[in-house]
């Protein structure tokens, strides 16, 4: 089966886990976006260079004034092990907004996997929506102590792997 066939097999059947008949990538953009608790936005595309499940979502708009603060944890979040199993930050060239992002071969699914994936991203998403709002809401919040939280989450939990490839609440029940 090819990787276009593949991609569309498990948003399909992604949506049916949903109880979403019908749900499908749109045959110019390959991608659609769904909506998780009533505020978290996650768009899926296929990408076909990469033949890759690309999986982004948008968490703030950057600061125009004193963005540093920001722009620090989100590095230093990307450089850690943690976050880079489930997602990495990026600014959305078009919004300007903070963007996390998550790409995986499709050939590396299956629907079971997958949707440990989207489970996993959108517990991130959650988290770091959270995250992010507080340092936009209190810039003179001490980004050591968010920093700290943030490697907390990292040092807390044993490494992921096969074992153990995600944290968090189950959203699929």
């Amino acid at each position: 089966m090819h990787s276009h066939d593949l991609a569309l097999r498990l948003i399909e059947r992604f949506g049916k886990t949903l109880g979403l008949e019908g749900l499908t990538l749109e045959g110019g953009t390959h991608s659609c976006a769904l909506e998780f608790d009533g505020s978290l936005v996650v768009n899926f595309e296929f990408h076909q260079p990469t033949e890759q499940m690309v999986i982004t979502a948008l968490l703030a708009p950057l600061p125009e004034d004193d963005a540093e603060p920001l722009l620090r944890l989100l590095m230093q979040a990307n450089a850690s092990d943690y976050l880079q199993a489930n997602g990495l930050f990026s600014l959305e060239p078009q919004s300007q907004a903070v963007m996390l992002m998550h790409a995986k071969p499709v050939s590396e699914l299956d629907d079971a996997t997958f949707e440990r994936e989207v489970e996993a991203f959108v517990n991130k998403l959650e988290m770091w929506k959270q995250r992010i709002a507080q340092l936009l809401e209190d810039p003179s919040a001490t980004v050591i102590a968010m920093d700290a939280a943030a490697s907390n989450d990292s040092t807390t939990a044993p490494p992921r792997g096969p074992e153990r490839p995600y944290d968090g609440a189950h959203i699929f029940g």
